[in-house]
């Protein structure tokens, strides 16, 4: 009779996560907070999948995540039974599930000293993730005081004018000096990339609203992560395609992260509120989902020089 399981992670996800035992269930697995254990790591959803035992059977279900769920190489699309022994892909981080039992005879010899791994997290316990964001308090004050500044650099459309500027964030706070990318990488890893790209679009448009930017096409972050509450991203992109009607709006999301049918989705979304979809792809992947869920491609302006969004005026 199976009570418990152990996650044991193999290949590349080793030097990601440790193992993961699961000893209470149901349980729900994912990057939210809410999450027991919580797996917070890249291209995992807020709540991905979830756990419960028939009788002596555990069953494993996805809970609509954007990258999926596999067992022994197959997408599941509904409840399922996960064995001792079975091969567990969540998105594409690849484990071994091990049951408990087996877990103790391996690692006997330990007998008195702790048997968990650096970064493992236990049902029912809680720990800081491994790469949990030092500044975290920081950050929450920024996100609750709007400590924000817009920035922006120009670029163009594909083949046109260098009409478009590209909006990322800049940290006012005090004691957090940090550029966009290390902010939307800390409230990834906090779970509030969301919160954090809400409060930079708002603070965005108004300064663009403010200085008259009215003849330029204003691209604002979108995380991948957001996407998978598309209903509450695209309220909120229409209410500020609403509120800000003179603005020419555009969205950028990282297509790398993205399946093409996804894209499509967003892209026709979008465009229903006259909002253009685009990105500029870092890598192949991300130039050949681009050109398949035909997203505008953005290309740098000869001036990449970043400023204040209301130094554009």
């Amino acid at each position: 009779m199976i009570r418990s399981l152990v996650l044991q992670p193999i290949d590349e996800t080793r030097k990601e996560t440790g193992a993961i035992r699961l000893s209470r269930f149901p349980c729900i697995i994912g990057r939210s907070h809410e999450c027991e254990p919580r797996l917070n790591l890249h291209r995992i959803s807020r709540r991905h999948f979830k756990l419960e035992l028939d009788g002596d059977h555990v069953l494993i279900e996805d809970l609509g995540s954007t990258n999926g769920t596999f067992v022994n190489e197959e997408r599941i699309t509904g409840p399922s039974e996960l064995r001792p022994g079975d091969r567990l892909h969540i998105a594409d981080y690849a484990f071994r599930v091990e049951s408990f039992a087996e877990i103790e005879q391996q690692t006997s010899s330990r007998a008195g000293r702790p048997d968990t791994l650096a970064g493992q997290t236990i049902a029912g316990f809680t720990e800081d993730p491994t790469g949990f964001p030092v500044q975290a308090p920081q950050l929450y004050e920024l996100l609750n005081d709007s400590m924000l500044e817009p920035m922006a650099v120009e670029v163009r459309l594909e083949g046109g004018p260098s009409d478009a500027l590209l909006v990322f964030g800049r940290s006012t706070h005090a004691t957090l000096t940090a550029g966009h990318d290390r902010l939307a990488r800390m409230a990834r890893q906090l779970g509030e990339e969301a919160r954090y790209n809400g409060i930079l679009r708002e603070l965005a448009v108004v300064a663009a609203d403010r200085a008259d930017l009215d003849n330029r096409l204003v691209i604002l972050p979108v995380d991948a992560f957001e996407v998978e509450d598309a209903a509450v991203l695209l309220n909120e992109l229409a209410e500020l395609s609403r509120r800000f009607r003179r603005l020419r709006l555009g969205c950028r999301v990282d297509t790398a992260e993205l399946d093409v049918t996804t894209l499509k989705q967003l892209r026709k979304s979008l465009e229903k509120t006259g909002i253009t979809l685009a990105d500029r792809p870092e890598s192949r992947e991300a130039e050949q989902n681009c050109r398949a869920a035909g997203i505008a491609v953005l290309e740098m302006a000869n001036e990449v020089a970043a400023k204040p969004l209301e130094d554009y005026f």
